[in-house]
Order: C-alpha cells, then structure tokens, then sequence
C-alpha cells in the first residue's frame, strides 16, 4: 500500500508536545510507522506546513496540496499523521477534510495511538468530534496563554513586539541568569532624526518635502522592507508623527490579529481594550513639539477634505483588487530598484498619464536620480506588442504542435518501452491483484490463517483493484479521443487569436491575463542616445501558465481551450 503523510507544526509552541514541534521528526516516525506496516511511503506524496497555525485552512500550502492530491483519485491509499490535531484545530473544518479525504478511499492512520480514524458509524464520527472540541479548546487556551503573558509585558512596560526606530532592544536577565523580559533603550543617533521630523513638521512642512530632505541630509532611516531603496518615505515619516511611544507613551493591543475562526483577519479593537503605558524614559518629544506636528496634520487633513466634498482620497475606489493602470506593480526602476507608478501631470494643455519612479517622487534624487517618465501609451503598447509578437510568431504555434504530437504518438511496441507504459503497468498490476484474491479466498475456503487478518487483506487488495480499474478506464478514454495534427494547430490559432484580442481590452480580464503571461516584473532602465532619452526594458515572459490547463483530450475540441487565468 502506497502511503502520504501530512506534518505541521504550529506558530505557537506552548501547550504542545516535543513529538509535534518539529515536522521533520513528525515525517520521521511516519516513515517508520509505515515500515512496520509493510507500506511503502510516495516521497511526492509528503505534504508538509511549518510554522502555520491550526487555524488556518486555505492559507496552508501543505494542507492544500494534500486536498488537492484527492482528485480525480489519489495516487496513495493511505495518510498518516502523528494526530488529527496535525489537519488543524477547528472543529468544523477538520471534521470536513477528514470526510473528504475517507470519502476518497484513503484511510488516516494516527500513529501515535497506532489507530485508524473511520467515519463509518455514528459512534466514530461522535468520538470525532469530541476530540476535534478538544484540539479547538487547547488552541483557544494557548491563545489566551500568550494575551495574557503579553498584557502583562505590556502593563509592566517592556517590550512586546520587535524594535521601533529610535530604540534597541535590550534583554534583562533574572536571578537565574537567564532572560526575564527586554526593554528599550535609546540610540541617539536616530532620537536626533525623530525630533527633527517633529520640529520640521511643527514648521508646517510636508509629509513628502520631510522625506525628502531628511534623504539629502542621509540622515539615519528604518530598514527597507521587500528590496525598496533605503531611506524616508512619506508613508514612514507619518508612522514616526503618529508613534505615540515617542511621546513616552506605550500602547499595546490595539488591534485583533485572528477572527472568531481563529484566521488571520487583523481588524481594530474597541479603544477600551487598548492598554496605554506612561513611561517618561522613552519620551523623545516633549507634549509641545507633539501638539505643535499634530496641529500641522490636522490642518492639512481639514484642507484636503474641503476640497473634496469631505472625503479623504478624494473618493477614488479603494481595494477593488484591480489596478487603474496596466502595468501597475509590473515595472521596477533600473537605477535603485523601486516601483514604477502609475500617475497623471500636465502635458500641454491637458493631463496625461506617466510611468515614474516611485522613490524619485517620493524620496528625492538622492535616493534616485531616474527623473525621466515614459508615457503610458508608449509604455502599454511596447510590452503588448512584443506578447502580441510571440503570439502571432508561427514558429512558436509549430513548437506547441509539435510537443503536443511528440506527446500523443504512440509508444514503439518493443519490450523495453512496454514495460513502461502506463496501462500495460496497470494491466499487470490487476492481474496480480486477481491472484492474490484468489489465493486469499482459497485460505478462507481451506480455514487456514486468523479469518480477520486474511479479510484486512482482501479488503485492501479489493480498494486497490478498484483504483487500478478506474486508472484503466481514464486511459482508454484518453486513448480513444487522439487528436489530429490539423484540430491542434487550429485549436491553438483559435485560442491564441482570441488572447491577443483581449490583451487590448484593457479590461480586467485583459490586466489578468498580462499578469499571468509576466514572470516576475520587468525592469526598465533610462538611457540616452544621440537623439534623446528612452526606456530599455528587460523581463521573461511564457504562455506556460495558460496552456498548463489543457490536455490532450481537449485539443480535439476548440472550446476546451477557453482561457483558464479566470477565476
């Protein structure tokens, strides 16, 4: 019998034993586990979450790919794993993989009790849930183990997250020489930073001109997150104006980091729930300087809602999970890496829409000097054309039909090459499956051997039988719908017309599409030659991801190939 296991490990350890913390130790005993049984473990059938929650179900790679491994039908008959707790920790939805996964003929083995979970009696699928309540309760308790923990970090003053810019985080040790909790401390070089933002704030300056003088000045700034250029922006200027912690001010659980489901879902608490901390020696700004800042932020907030009917972001649409623009987020600066953006200017006398740097605009020519903006049009029509080209280019058509050909031509007959054919496999595997059956019933007919061992084994070779028959059945059907070299050239002519018309919908299926073709993002470099200043860009493309859908049996019919990047 063919085996998976699944191991997890969750973020938090607490409350949790030393067999479940590591998934490498979980695959271990799995695989010795099945050498007891006599199995035989698919290393591609080893589904593995590090470091996720219980809680989590769709943000688990492991567990996806496991549930995904269930259809059309699974290649191993068996799934161990050290406990239920390993699926998850919520009761409702551990309950529903667990049927999904025995309703695909797959038996769950939990090794440590050495049992096998059934769903095939109201009393196994009642001792189910009270043992998935029981896993779900032990989540909610060591959630409510680390907030308490946490509170009471955060009431006695000392640090409960990661560091803030201004301070170090320093570790104190106990009696016992070993860390009891860690506290802030100042770096000066960096406090000098924050009371300048504030005094330049107090003398009415903008959130962007702060940013981009600090920059000329290089002056000290956070750590650059996701490879972005080093230095201020006016989102972190705004993050230092609003930190209360420089006013010696401590606030702590100001936010809910999971939902009721116990998924990740951050949203606000009531200000009730928030903890607030004085603490005089983390102070930078005095009351005055923090007022006189605020005074500047709520003045500029006021104007910007008059001169937009009140509402702030002057009442575009937000989080519509579209871009406005077809390159958003798809080209990268050359010259220090940032974002392109998308943004309108004057352009004689109407506004057009350019591609620019972000950290130029945002950040200052010190952090980039890439001033030069490429119009959209010119920029939108060059990276379509050149997918339209590879499109259109028949040799790239001839080289799909080939490997299309390449993968349906029969296999030469000889001895060698049959041993690996798939069905003549599954043909001999049902044969001998046949004889071991027979063999088995002659044992029960001659009363040799314990009756419930020889029936464990007719049962398992019978569900096997059943998966090799239907194997069986998908390859003759496959077989019996060979395609033509004519219907798969004019099945791709077809489809690939129909893609290059939707490129230049500009709709959102069009930008779907144009973010499926893309690997990664292209980069885009100013250069200058004799009669001026262009954009060189450079990036990887592939038709893969759309023509990872088909199969052969869909190339005989032209409607198969319906674009497969929608939802």
């Amino acid at each position: 019998m063919i085996a998976a296991v699944y191991a997890r490990k969750s973020t938090d350890q607490s409350g949790v034993s030393d067999e479940q913390k590591s998934v490498a130790r979980q695959i271990d005993h799995a695989r010795q586990y099945a050498r007891r049984k006599g199995w035989r473990i698919d290393d591609d059938c080893i589904f593995v979450d590090d470091g996720i929650g219980g809680a989590e179900f769709a943000a688990r790679p492991g567990f996806v790919r496991l549930m995904t491994a269930l259809k059309p039908a699974p290649r191993f008959q068996a799934l161990i794993m050290s406990e239920e707790s390993r699926l998850g920790r919520e009761q409702l939805e551990v309950g529903y993989a667990l049927k999904q996964i025995i309703s695909a003929e797959v038996r769950v083995f939990c090794y440590l009790t050495d049992t096998e979970r059934r769903l095939d009696s109201p009393i196994e699928k009642a001792m189910l849930a009270l043992q998935t309540m029981s896993d779900e309760m032990e989540r909610v308790k060591a959630s409510q183990r680390v907030t308490d923990v946490m509170l009471r970090k955060a009431r006695a003053g000392h640090v409960t997250g990661g560091r803030v810019f201004g301070f170090r985080n320093v570790p104190v040790l106990g009696p016992d020489g070993k860390r009891s909790h860690v506290k802030r401390e100042k770096v000066d070089a960096e406090v000098k930073v924050i009371r300048r933002i504030f005094k330049l704030s107090g003398d009415e300056m903008g959130l962007s001109t702060i940013a981009r003088t600090l920059n000329a000045e290089r002056a000290r700034a956070p750590l650059a997150q996701q490879n972005r250029p080093h230095g201020w922006s006016p989102s972190s200027v705004r993050e230092v104006l609003h930190r209360e912690l420089y006013r010696g001010v401590i606030v702590y659980n100001r936010t809910r980091k999971r939902d009721r489901w116990g998924q990740i879902n951050p949203e606000d608490r009531a200000g009730h729930e928030w903890v607030r901390v004085t603490d005089e020696h983390l102070r930078i700004v005095s009351d005055e300087e923090w007022a006189r800042a605020h005074a500047h932020l709520d003045d500029v907030r006021d104007k910007y809602r008059r001169a937009n009917n009140g509402q702030l972001l002057g009442g575009r649409p937000v989080g519509t999970g579209t871009p406005k623009y077809l390159l958003t987020g798809l080209l990268v600066c050359g010259v220090c890496g940032a974002s392109l953006e998308g943004r309108t200017r004057s352009h004689g006398r109407l506004r057009a829409p350019f591609y620019g740097c972000t950290a130029h605009r945002r950040k200052g020519s010190s952090i980039c000097a890439n001033n030069f903006e490429i119009p959209m049009r010119d920029a939108d029509h060059a990276v379509l054309s050149t997918i339209e080209h590879v499109m259109a280019d028949s040799s790239v058509l001839e080289d799909i039909v080939a490997c299309a050909l390449e993968e349906l031509a029969p296999k030469d007959e000889s001895e060698e090459q049959a041993s690996d054919d798939p069905r003549a496999r599954l043909q001999r595997e049902r044969a001998d499956l046949d004889r071991q059956l027979a063999h088995l019933a002659a044992a029960i007919a001659e009363g040799g051997g314990d009756l419930s061992t020889v029936l464990a084994e007719i049962r398992t070779r019978e569900r096997r039988r059943r998966d090799v028959l239907r194997a069986l059945a998908t390859t003759d059907a496959s077989n019996r719908e060979q395609p033509t070299e004519g219907g798969i050239r004019a099945a791709l002519t077809a489809m690939l017309a129909e893609w290059r018309a939707l490129l230049r919908s500009h709709t959102e299926d069009g930008q779907r599409l144009v973010r499926r073709l893309i690997e990664g993002r292209l980069t885009v470099m100013p250069e200058r030659d004799a009669e001026g200043r262009f954009y060189r860009w450079s990036g990887s493309a592939t038709l893969s991801p759309l023509l990872a859908g088909m199969r052969p049996h869909m190339v005989a019919s032209p409607t198969g190939f319906e674009p497969v990047f929608w939802p």
